[in-house]
């Protein structure tokens, strides 16, 4: 997942699948289906302190970031 200001785009060999926009976002699911692989990337930015994104290929997680306001 790559995000911008405003944009989050789920981004897989260099083609943009999915894209979300908006400047704050609480929760967001964007998803792709390529080769019959599923790849999910998730937002959730509803907590107070902290905010989590995941990346899921074949609904297990592959990668977790944190982000702290």
């Amino acid at each position: 997942m790559k995000r911008s200001y405003g944009l989050t785009e789920l981004i897989i060999d260099g083609n943009v699948y999915a894209e979300q926009k908006g400047l704050m976002e609480a929760s967001y699911l964007l998803s792709a289906q390529v080769s019959n692989v599923k790849v999910t990337g998730e937002s959730d930015m509803s907590r107070l302190i902290y905010g989590i994104m995941r990346i899921y290929v074949n609904d297990e997680v592959i990668a977790e970031k944190k982000r702290f306001y």
